[in-house]
């Protein structure tokens, strides 16, 4: 008796392989002589000689002679809450008005990308700075005028910054908002965490800040406006041979 839909004829035994005593890819083995088939030739790909131009391969007059014009940094210091990113803001947005490229490098906005691996020791903000300065250069050799909102607390990394971008390059302003309006504004809450000591490195509060020279730009935002403090620093820059060429006055 068989189970509905099985058979009950014995299962069917493969075929015994067909031998080829003259093939050497599957040889007749039965005898007592296996033949080693034939090692097959080491493969070697063809070398390829090709000429790899190097980064950068134009000459650096080339590279600046086709920028459309010699740009600039606006690098604006000062405490947390001055009005650095405010000012920027609003600079960035009145020279694309005016037909001039530029490009605002906002100290918060980097630390969220470019430099979201650094910290607030002394060590940490020097390299902030550093990598800042680098890209201002960039775009400034690129014709961009680049604006800068770094709180960039140290004279000596200040420096740094300038010797990076170029003396005649590097325009420093100094927005020197007291600290009672910074703390009274504290857009981030920074003071009051730094004043219940959950920031130790707060410059202002535990770290000092060290003021530009006395011959630099000073804005303070609470005096005037956004728009008469923009002013006055596009003209001190309106000499500048990068603002000759926009198409209208940038300091309205």
């Amino acid at each position: 008796m068989t189970r509905r839909g099985w058979s009950s004829r014995p299962p069917t035994r493969s075929a015994s392989p067909t031998r080829f005593p003259n093939c050497t890819a599957c040889p007749d083995t039965t005898g007592s002589e296996r033949t080693t088939p034939p090692a097959l030739p080491a493969f070697r790909p063809p070398i390829m000689h090709a000429s790899i131009p190097e980064p950068q391969s134009l000459p650096d007059t080339q590279r600046f002679a086709r920028a459309p014009s010699e740009a600039f940094t606006i690098w604006m210091t000062g405490l947390s809450g001055a009005g650095k990113s405010t000012l920027a803001r609003h600079m960035g947005h009145r020279l694309q008005q005016q037909g001039c490229a530029c490009y605002v490098l906002d100290g918060d906005v980097l630390r969220e990308g470019l430099s979201s691996d650094l910290g607030f020791c002394r060590e940490d903000r020097r390299e902030q700075v550093r990598r800042v300065a680098h890209v201002a250069r960039i775009l400034n050799e690129a014709g961009v005028i680049a604006i800068v909102a770094l709180v960039s607390p140290y004279r000596a990394d200040r420096q740094l910054a300038r010797e990076i971008i170029g003396a005649g390059a590097m325009h420093e302003v100094w927005i020197c908002t007291p600290l009672q309006v910074c703390q009274a504004r504290d857009p981030k809450g920074l003071y009051r965490r730094a004043n219940a000591g959950l920031l130790p490195a707060m410059t202002g509060v535990a770290d000092p800040y060290e003021p530009p020279p006395e011959d630099a730009l000073r804005i303070d935002t609470s005096r005037h406006d956004v728009s008469t403090c923009a002013s006055r620093i596009l003209e001190a820059v309106s000499a500048h041979p990068c603002m000759n060429g926009s198409q209208h006055d940038v300091r309205r």
